[in-house]
């Protein structure tokens, strides 16, 4: 492991040399401790596939002898410039680049406690090298360790708790290819200016809060009633710095293991060619509680229902839909079906919901069993819908859809009518006769009245809608215990099979650009359902190592993306592509909380330009016949 100490300031010459055609770690060097600092090397070295690192120590020298003294020297390939001098905290980020990175291959701009991690996309060094031209983003979240040891700085093998509270705060940072730089590009802390970020998925990492500062009591930046033990962390600390085993968890039990100790749910499901976003749909129902999954399947081309029959392990059974043989669409087929079934008739509650429906339990630690603890006694609990857009993204990524889609309607969402369609979980204990889709069915007289049945906040579920409704109205609407975040819409691309496919009730109507204008909102950002991505993503990784399913999961994803290949090269997909992606439909996913009834049904033709040229902070009404 070769160290190069540069006593000379950020002006001194210029050495490119030093670190070309490498994957590069670039970090400014505050408080950490030399050790923090050679376990941050080596990670980004063994997992990440970095080659080199370029370090600024600031105007400390002390800092290069003590790094020198922990370093193990080793053949490893990865070479390391440590500037000590001038410090290059803002302005001389830049300079630093121009300096020493201008021939790297690529650049990822992070802090000595922050741990990038590797994904399905790759890493982030190759992701920003394959980008056509972009910053990569980096995204975040803080990680805890604990207690320190007898007063020790904490390690980042000590970090296996999250903050079971978070619903935002994401952490952010960048990597990119120095070649791709246009020459007016300028690099600093947070970003690269002149330069735009890529609309892709964002690279993750984890910042270890006890190794940003060193021998802090943990009180003093967390609350440790907040913590929680990650069981993705503590395989991920124990496997990389296993010299020694992390703090547990004091006196709770682990979120993770949470998950599991309520009683059996069971979501029933219709599927046509869904096969890209099965995994992830599964992984976060099963990461919040929910136990087995019963899902029909009719005419499906992309391997939909291979990839669920290898799912059989992990609590997922398939039926062929019997739509055929009965009157009504597939799902009221597979509702009526799926009685007769052993992993419904056995299940404590029950859930009908779509593979673009993500049930978001707001309270609590996000668990199913929270939300049960927080309603004791209830029959029913019926969730509204909250229609999330496409974040203006065009493009299909084969990436979780709750991380790629955070822009969503407001809560308070009365038009268009869709807005406030629930699901509905309900007991299964007699109570109700059957699945409906919005709904149970055929509700026991004799249980009536001690049935407690409450909508999204808690309140008494409005009986008029028990028999018959399908959404919220103005007095029963809210999400303060949980929400249905419905990706109706995904990118543009995955509009057009989903188009082709149909619809799984009203087969006969369209989804054109109607459809699309009512559903596609962009108004503001929720990211609250993704405070358990730690738990999703370890269960994501489980379901992906089950015999066969990773190849079943990469084929249906060849196939969407050749589906939309295909149907781009028709003129009447391509001219809705057109629409779909268009500044103007873009334009009025932000406006649609000004908009009347008349103009979700009539459509987006309605809309004169003066209006469509307002600015989507301004509140107005506009509405037709």
């Amino acid at each position: 492991m070769a160290v190069y100490r540069r006593l000379a300031s950020v002006g001194g010459p210029e050495e490119p040399d030093l670190l070309a055609g490498r994957n590069v770690i670039f970090g400014i060097w505050r408080d950490e401790t030399a050790a923090a600092v050679v376990d941050w090397l080596d990670w980004h070295r063994r997992f990440l596939g970095a080659t080199g690192a370029l370090i600024d120590a600031g105007t400390s020298g002390s800092k290069a002898d003590a790094l020198e003294k922990v370093f193990i020297r080793s053949d490893s390939g990865l070479e390391i410039v440590l500037v000590v001098g001038e410090a290059a905290d803002v302005s001389g980020v830049d300079a630093m680049r121009r300096r020493y990175l201008g021939q790297a291959r690529a650049v990822a701009f992070l802090g000595i406690a922050d741990l990038m991690l590797q994904d399905r996309a790759g890493t982030p060094f190759d992701r920003a090298v394959g980008l056509r031209r972009g910053v990569l983003p980096l995204e975040g979240v803080e990680i805890y360790p604990f207690r320190l040891r007898r007063g020790k700085p904490a390690a980042h093998g000590d970090h296996v708790a999250v903050d079971g509270t978070a619903t935002g705060g994401r952490l952010s940072g960048w990597c990119v290819s120095p070649d791709q730089c246009p020459t007016d590009a300028v690099w600093h802390v947070n970003g690269v200016a002149n330069m735009p970020l890529a609309q892709v998925q964002p690279g993750r990492f984890r910042r270890a809060m006890g190794v940003a500062r060193p021998g802090v009591p943990i009180g003093a930046y967390a609350r440790k009633s907040d913590l929680v033990e990650s069981a993705e962390l503590v395989e991920m600390m124990t496997g990389a710095f296993g010299r020694r085993p992390p703090i547990a968890q004091p006196g709770r039990r682990a979120l993770a293991r949470a998950a599991e100790e309520h009683r059996a749910v069971t979501i029933v499901s219709t599927m046509k060619n869904e096969g890209p976003f099965i995994l992830d749909w599964i992984a976060h129902h099963r990461a919040i509680g929910v136990t087995r999954c019963l899902v029909y399947t009719n005419d499906c081309s992309d391997g939909t229902d291979r990839l669920l029959d290898l799912l059989s392990d992990a609590g997922v059974v398939r039926r062929d839909n019997p739509y055929r043989t009965q009157t009504g669409g597939p799902q009221h087929a597979a509702f009526r079906a799926a009685a007769h079934e052993a992993v419904v008739r056995e299940a404590d509650w029950l859930l009908a919901l779509d593979v673009d429906e993500y049930l978001n339990i707001r309270i609590g630690n996000g668990l199913l069993s929270d939300l049960l603890a927080t309603v004791p006694g209830a029959g029913a609990i019926s969730i509204p819908w909250r229609l999330f857009g496409n974040s203006d993204r065009h493009g299909f990524v084969d990436a979780p859809v709750a991380s790629q889609f955070p822009l969503a309607a407001p809560e308070y969402a009365p038009r268009p009518w869709q807005a406030w369609a629930f699901k509905t979980l309900f007991r299964n204990d007699g109570t109700f006769g059957g699945l409906g889709v919005h709904r149970p069915k055929a509700l026991n007289e004799d249980r009536a009245d001690t049935l407690r049945w409450v909508d999204g906040t808690g309140r008494p579920f409005p009986r008029q809608l028990w028999r018959n409704g399908w959404r919220m109205t103005p007095q029963c609407w809210g999400y303060d215990l949980a929400a249905i975040n419905h990706y109706a819409v995904r990118s543009a691309e995955s509009f057009l099979v989903k188009r082709e496919r149909g619809r799984v009730n009203h087969v006969s109507q369209d989804q054109g650009v109607n459809y699309w204008f009512r559903m596609n909102q962009n108004v503001v950002e929720d990211r609250s359902i993704r405070r358990l991505d730690w738990l999703v993503s370890a269960e994501r990784a489980r379901l992906g190592a089950l015999p066969e399913v990773a190849e079943a999961h990469e084929a249906a994803v060849a196939w969407h993306r050749d589906r939309i290949r295909s149907l781009m090269a028709e003129p009447d997909y391509a001219t809705l592509f057109e629409q779909i992606s268009g500044t103007r439909l873009e334009k009025l996913s932000r406006l649609t909380p000004n908009f009347g009834s008349g103009v979700f049904y009539r459509g987006p033709e309605v809309i004169p330009d003066p209006i469509v040229a307002r600015d989507p902070g301004q509140r107005f009404y506009f509405n037709v016949e």
